[in-house]
């Protein structure tokens, strides 16, 4: 089992996805790497309606947005068009900014 603490507020359950607590609302991320397509699952708690999800490089340059519009509380976004290396996943809603965590893109 792989396991680390990134934060006091990330746990790690296997090697291949993280699940984030925001506000005591559970997100979970995987693949982690991802390659052609990464899932973000939220929990009934956390409010993300009319929120953006911000993909941000090495650089600090946003490479993808991605819009979550709707009451789905899962979520597949197509990760092909990112080149590989280490993104922040960022979503902002309202006037809310929240650092979802890290992921892997790996071609």
């Amino acid at each position: 089992r792989c396991q680390f603490t990134y934060r006091c507020d990330v746990e790690v359950t296997d090697c291949n996805s993280v699940e984030y607590w925001m506000d005591n609302n559970l997100i979970s991320v995987y693949p982690n790497p991802a390659n052609e397509f990464l899932r973000i699952d939220f929990s009934d708690l956390v409010e993300y309606q009319n929120s953006e999800i911000y993909f941000i490089n090495s650089l600090g340059v946003v490479t993808k947005r991605f819009n979550l519009s709707t009451t789905e509380k899962n979520y597949s976004i197509f990760t092909g068009d990112l080149t590989s290396g280490m993104y922040i996943l960022r979503m902002q809603s309202g006037t809310k900014l929240f650092n979802i965590g890290t992921i892997l893109i790996y071609k």
